[in-house]
């Protein structure tokens, strides 16, 4: 039964293609199926299909494309492949029934037993092996193989995470230092020689640079002549050059930063504090405030 719904299902494919004028060359590059599985279809060949996901896809998709029912065409498909299935599992629980005796008659014919005796034990074992033979296929014994596997895997990490869990870890006990430990550096033993500073350039005029790091008043004096006197903000910087005498005054000491003849003299004060330094040319003094004092 299940050979003939196949062939009348590839019959009713080569129908419905020959029925539109189609050649195998044209469903096959309509589909995109190659027309050596589009033969097996019709020629009910389902051997020549790669696996059954694949033959219900090609079966869904050529049924479709020939304007037939799709769902119709895999319902006949799963029909036809379900009866060899369920007639293997009843064939392998089925008892086997015994083997009827024949009995010789007194005038030496030989006919069959009407009621055949029953099974003995050794016929028993015989059925029972036959049937356990034709469930020990290779598909079962590789299912039975990889689950095992899959047994055995979590079988062994399980072991591994109740060892990591409950294992105690041994404690190391660090020595408490009580005071101050000498240690012996390289540094210590290395003998330091005073240098020398570099002795002091002798400048004829006067060479000033004031960097502004805050915002500040400023009067800056050239040789008795007012220069410069107003607000200077951050990032600016003031360069000066005088034959004899330079006065600078700030209301913020924090604010400026002095270079003198090429020498780095830092800061002229603290924040908010009002300062003159008066500079010659190689000289600088801070004078003394007046009674005026500058605001800014």
């Amino acid at each position: 039964m299940p050979a003939t719904v196949l062939e009348e299902l590839g019959e009713q494919l080569r129908q419905a293609r020959e029925a539109r004028g189609l050649s195998i060359e044209d469903a096959e590059r309509a589909t995109r199926i190659r027309a050596r599985y589009l033969y097996a279809l019709e020629d009910a060949e389902l051997d020549v299909l790669p696996t059954p996901v694949q033959l219900r896809g090609f079966l869904r998709n050529y049924s479709q494309f020939l304007g037939l029912d799709p769902e119709q065409s895999i319902r006949l498909l799963d029909a036809t492949l379900d009866s060899p299935r369920k007639s293997f599992w009843r064939s392998l629980f089925r008892p086997s029934p015994p083997a009827p005796e024949s009995q010789t008659s007194s005038a030496g014919y030989t006919t069959p037993a009407t009621n055949p005796p029953s099974p003995t034990l050794a016929q028993g074992h015989l059925s029972a092996s036959r049937r356990l033979g034709r469930f020990l296929t290779l598909e079962v014994l590789i299912v039975f193989i990889m689950l095992v596997g899959v047994i055995g895997v979590f079988a062994w990490g399980g072991s591994k995470l109740s060892e990591s869990i409950f294992s105690q870890r041994e404690i190391t006990i660090t020595p408490e230092v009580l005071g101050p430990t000498a240690t012996p550096t390289l540094l210590g033993r290395i003998t330091f020689t005073p240098t020398k500073p570099p002795p002091l350039v002798s400048f004829s005029d006067v060479q000033l640079s004031l960097v502004v790091e805050q915002r500040s008043f400023v009067r800056v004096t050239v040789d008795g002549v007012l220069d410069f006197e107003g607000i200077l903000t951050p990032d600016e910087r003031l360069d000066y050059s005088g034959a004899q005498l330079l006065e600078v005054t700030t209301a913020n000491g924090a604010g400026i930063r002095v270079v003198f003849n090429q020498r780095d003299e830092g800061f002229m004060g603290g924040f908010g504090e009002v300062v003159t330094w008066i500079f010659t040319p190689n000289s600088k003094s801070t004078a003394t405030l007046a009674a005026e004092t500058p605001t800014p």
